[in-house]
């Protein structure tokens, strides 16, 4: 990864490198797993740390999803229904497993968005929907920046 200017100081006295803009990774989904390596000047992510913010996210979203199952099960225990109450707690145990996939993730890409990519790939879209934690950037040759955001503002 090249820098336009490698290392500059501010006025307060901390450091920081500029870096152009075509070296930046597209995927910004992890953007706070990014590392960055003083010695060779180059961005890494943190693996662990992108796999814990894609736990996250699952959790959040399957939280509605098992409590919605909640309530299935609950009736179908009223109504004495013990095969729906299986498929319930079959169900409830798949959502349940989706944060062991990210963990047991064995990574083989080098750059960030192909790690990205690869976290990414435990999201289960026929359980869980679109992926709303995904953020894209591309940058133009013309300096404008192409922005493919699916995650929901914070209220």
């Amino acid at each position: 990864m090249s820098t336009r200017n490698n290392r500059q100081s501010s006025s307060i006295g901390s450091t920081y490198t500029i870096m152009n803009k075509t070296d930046l990774p597209t995927d910004y989904t992890y953007f706070s797993a990014w590392t960055y390596n003083e010695e060779t000047n180059e961005l890494g992510i943190d693996i662990l740390k992108a796999k814990e913010n894609q736990k996250n996210n699952i959790r959040a979203v399957r939280k509605s999803l098992l409590e919605k199952e909640d309530v299935i099960f609950m009736r179908s225990l009223e109504n004495g229904d013990t095969a729906e109450q299986q498929a319930s707690v079959a169900r409830k145990q798949v959502l349940r497993d989706m944060t062991n996939q990210v963990t047991d993730l064995s990574i083989s890409g080098s750059s960030i968005d192909e790690i990205s990519s690869e976290i990414e790939g435990t999201w289960n879209k026929d359980l869980l929907g679109e992926d709303i934690f995904k953020v894209k950037k591309t940058y133009k040759a013309d300096g404008s920046v192409q922005v493919e955001k699916y995650q929901r503002p914070l209220s």
